[in-house]
């Protein structure tokens, strides 16, 4: 499937110490959308992990409204931001959710393949869907960098998740 780019919106602000853009709308745009950013020294894909209007975090929004981004490099005023579809990102089975402690954000995962810091993963349930990057894990209050099959996980994870979701390494 031949991949196909959508105008979503264009960057109106980049706040460079924390990396975030803000981008004016002229279509819909979902957290877990895989979206391009392109300009004259701007060309780059990324997931929509998160998003924020207003400083309140947003599941979508859309035309006319402007959204605060976490993107992975500097982008310039007047960059445009496409929805990217048709080459979606392989999804590879590496675990489930046994436990999330709520107070504190993290979720135990059994895992059945190996997982690293740094890779990309899809936590998705019932009523779960949310992509995140592996930024640090660990094994019985150890911080570890790599775990692998039959091994359990803590993670700190961005949004609540459920026992029995199911966790998948994206490529």
């Amino acid at each position: 499937m031949e991949e196909q780019k959508r105008l979503v919106g264009k960057v109106t602000h980049f706040f460079t110490k924390i990396g975030v853009a803000v981008v004016e709308l002229s279509g819909e745009l979902k957290a877990g959308d895989r979206i391009a950013v392109q300009g004259m020294s701007t060309d780059f894909q990324q997931a929509v992990d998160s998003m924020q209007i207003e400083h309140d975090s947003m599941k979508r929004a859309g035309k006319g409204q402007a959204v605060g981004l976490k993107v992975e490099q500097r982008v310039r005023e007047g960059d445009f931001v496409f929805v990217v579809s048709g080459a979606a990102a392989e999804k590879k089975p590496v675990g489930k959710i046994a436990h999330y402690f709520t107070k504190i954000g993290v979720a135990v995962i059994e895992l059945s393949d190996e997982l690293k810091a740094g890779d990309r993963i899809s936590i998705e349930g019932m009523t779960t869907d949310i992509q995140q990057t592996v930024d640090s894990m660990q094994i019985e209050h150890d911080k570890v960098t790599k775990a692998g099959k039959g091994q359990a996980i803590g993670l700190k994870v961005e949004q609540r998740v459920r026992e029995g979701d199911l966790v998948f390494k994206l490529s």
